[in-house]
């Protein structure tokens, strides 16, 4: 993978994919460069979604759940 090359898997629905009738969805951002992924996070943070969508980024979670 070329540094700043980021590679997106998803979105897929999350493997508890609905908990009191909210859906979940993940998608995995791969890179080699941490500081491409670290400005992709926070461009998600301020990104103003509709209303209703969430974005929870999670760097290095434990699980996949």
């Amino acid at each position: 993978m070329d540094a700043g090359r980021v590679e997106v898997l998803g979105p897929v629905p999350a493997p508890i994919s609905r908990i009191r009738n909210v859906y979940r969805y993940q998608i995995l951002l791969k890179s080699t460069d941490r500081k491409v992924l670290h400005a992709l996070v926070r461009r998600a943070a301020a990104f103003d979604f509709p209303a209703g969508v969430t974005c929870r980024p999670d760097v290095d979670p434990q699980n996949m759940m």
